[in-house]
């Protein structure tokens, strides 16, 4: 059966006229292009080429299959790139910033679904603060951020959800039993708070309110913050995506005004995102639950 070199050997001594050139071009042999031909023309049945020592031409049956032969490599190319599309789709490196309050849950399941149905993903993670992480989007260390909406122009921002701002206050505390409260309530309190590259949301929320915090202690980790309202040392803010499965003796209550911080993809501003990077921010989008 015909094989599509044998296809492309005809098309380029068409092109050609020579074997010789057509054995450069195709780096083969002459031998092995001659050879090519005569394995058609015997399968076939044809004089598919007028061969003399100056040129090579098409006889009228070459010329009628020339348009068919020309078919089946077109289509051929473009099966090869259709093929090459699927598998770099979902294939090679990801490479992704996030923030701290985010990565232990919308991780866990992103990774685990990508390590079963796309195990040729490699997904890098980078872990940092929001300024950090917006300056490798603008440079390209990394391809996307799993972050909070940006304030500035140069990027592009996919919402996945909402993360409401609960406040934070140890069981001991005269409104720890409260179902919800009012900001106005914590104007004499002491504070433990976020350092501001850590958290924009809560630190805008305090001093756009005109709280005038006592701050009693300042931290970039989390945990370290929500052991010292435990322990009494002060009240905080935290979005509500921290405190899932937190084993500490703690209140978390709910602003009456429900304060929000909106979370999502960032990216590059004006940057075509490759096929990879669309359908992997489609499969995060059914991943993680919308508020």
């Amino acid at each position: 059966m015909a094989t599509i070199v044998q296809y492309e050997i005809f098309k380029v001594l068409v092109e050609t006229k020579s074997f010789s050139k057509t054995a450069i071009k195709l780096n083969m042999t002459q031998s092995a292009v001659s050879h090519a031909i005569k394995s058609l023309e015997k399968e076939w049945g044809l004089l598919l080429f007028h061969r003399n020592t100056n040129y090579v031409k098409l006889t009228s049956d070459g010329q009628q299959l020339l348009h068919s032969i020309l078919q089946i490599l077109h289509w051929q190319e473009q099966l090869t790139n259709e093929l090459s599309t699927i598998k770099n789709v979902m294939g090679g490196t990801i490479k992704i910033g996030v923030l701290p309050s985010i990565e232990m849950n919308w991780l866990p399941p992103i990774l685990k679904y990508f390590h079963e149905h796309y195990p040729d993903v490699a997904l890098q993670v980078y872990q940092s603060n929001y300024d950090q992480l917006e300056d490798w989007v603008l440079d390209e260390t990394i391809d996307l951020a799993f972050s909070i909406q940006p304030s500035k122009s140069n990027f592009d921002f996919k919402k996945i959800q909402d993360d409401e701002l609960l406040c934070i206050l140890p069981t001991s505390h005269p409104l720890g039993n409260q179902p919800s409260i009012r900001l106005t309530q914590l104007k004499n309190e002491q504070w433990v708070l976020p350092k501001k590259s850590i958290d924009r949301n809560v630190n805008s929320l305090i001093y756009s309110n005109h709280l005038h915090p006592t701050i009693m202690y300042e931290s970039d980790l989390d945990h370290a913050l929500l052991a010292m309202v435990e322990q009494g040392v002060g009240i905080t803010i935290m979005p509500k995506l921290l405190l899932y499965n937190i084993p500490l003796s703690i209140s978390c209550i709910p602003f009456e005004e429900k304060y929000m911080r909106t979370l999502g993809i960032v990216t590059k501003k004006n940057i075509a995102l490759n096929t990879r990077l669309s359908e992997f921010i489609a499969i995060v989008e059914q991943l993680i639950t919308v508020d």
